[in-house]
């Protein structure tokens, strides 16, 4: 992985450490209700992470937004993939 500081003497690369994955920056963790874009339904969706990948996201699709968004969800299997920066971690109201 590249280092994200600049690096003069070996062409600007740093490869003794790694940066962040882009999970750990943005704190999403498995089992977190989150409010997510995805490219296949018109509107946000409100999920549970299942899986974490380096830069996306398995999701379990709790609700849609839209109605018309149903039939998609049906055909996934309430199972969508999305994007890590698409995602916001919804707050716990206890």
């Amino acid at each position: 992985m590249i280092k994200e500081v600049y690096n003069f003497a070996n062409g600007g690369l740093n490869v003794e450490t790694p940066s962040k994955p882009v999970t750990e920056k943005q704190g999403i963790k498995v089992g977190d209700a989150c409010r997510a874009k995805s490219e296949m339904f018109s509107g946000w969706l409100r999920c549970e992470v299942v899986k974490l990948y380096q830069n996306a996201a398995m999701v379990k699709i709790i609700a849609c937004r839209n109605p018309q968004d149903d039939v998609v969800q049906h055909e996934l299997d309430d199972v969508a993939i999305v994007r890590i920066r698409d995602l916001t971690v919804l707050k716990e109201v206890s």
